[in-house]
């Protein structure tokens, strides 16, 4: 996946007295890495933390099978960013800084039995604990999927490109921008079974580029950049197929750590994971 980092929220106390309203590059910072699928993480770039938990359920319309050429999914991506988590007694609505609802659709297109195309488009409304009354967000981009057996491994490409714009009643100091990036992953199948299919643990590293550079002020008012960010980690899933937890099939978990251009955090993943798998061999 790219580069789905979550940032740029100024901690503000989460007790005693409300929190400060964000300012308009603090408030729009977030939204920068909104494409970030089922997370929730913290990092800090110029003296900014955040905390935000990013969900994307989706819901098939359309499945892959019976040899169709085209599946198609709903989106809907949910966005909740706190103050300081360090900094909180308990956990109460004043803590939130900013949240969002952003519906849309992708688009499912196989090129082979081991690769596959993911165009998608969302669009929907930010909010904010500050004078940004409405922020309304687009997000077009397209990943790939290319997947290689190597005797037990299953190795994997997954290239992205997500250009994202916004507009607001208040200027926005960086509001529109490209990001390019790509994740390699291996999993490896571990040696039993869990309600009759094979889990596995795998290693992944995920580079990502701004092209034109991701530009905002830090909290001494002094002009930051991000141009290139990356991320290691490990997850743990099944190798096939998930089996259900009452209804839901169990998503796959992961944990990783990103840096790059000042910007350093974790980030613990929930489900994401793409949509071709191999069957052991």
């Amino acid at each position: 996946m790219l580069p789905c980092l979550v940032t740029g929220l100024f901690p503000g106390p989460a007790y005693s007295q409300d929190p400060p309203a964000l300012t308009p590059e603090e408030a729009v910072t977030p939204w920068t890495f909104a494409g970030s699928d089922n997370s929730f993480g913290g990092s800090e770039v110029g003296g900014q933390k955040s905390r935000v938990l990013s969900i994307t359920p989706s819901i098939w319309l359309r499945r892959l099978d019976e040899g169709r050429m085209l599946g198609l999914r709903l989106r809907l991506t949910g966005i909740i960013g706190f103050t300081d988590f360090e900094r909180l007694e308990e956990f109460n609505l004043e803590s939130v800084r900013l949240g969002g609802l952003i519906p849309g659709i992708e688009f499912l297109i196989p090129l082979s039995s081991r690769s596959m195309l993911r165009p998608w488009a969302d669009v929907g409304l930010g909010l904010t604990n500050t004078e940004i009354d409405n922020l309304l967000l687009a997000i077009v981009g397209i990943r790939g999927e290319f997947v290689f057996p190597w005797k037990r491994w299953e190795l994997g490409l997954e290239p992205r490109l997500q250009a994202t714009t916004s507009d607001a009643n208040r200027e926005l100091f960086d509001g529109s921008y490209i990001v390019l990036g790509l994740k390699a992953d291996a999993r490896y199948p571990l040696g039993f079974r869990i309600g009759g299919q094979v889990p596995d643990v795998g290693v992944y590293f995920e580079p990502g580029w701004f092209p034109d550079g991701l530009t905002f002020e830090d909290v001494s008012g002094r002009e930051e950049s991000v141009d290139e960010q990356f991320e290691v980690g490990v997850t743990l899933g099944f190798r096939y197929l998930a089996p259900k937890l009452w209804f839901i099939r169990i998503p796959r978990l992961g944990v990783g750590y990103r840096f790059g251009d000042g910007l350093n955090g974790i980030r613990i993943r929930i489900g994401g994971d793409r949509v071709t798998r191999l069957p052991l061999p």
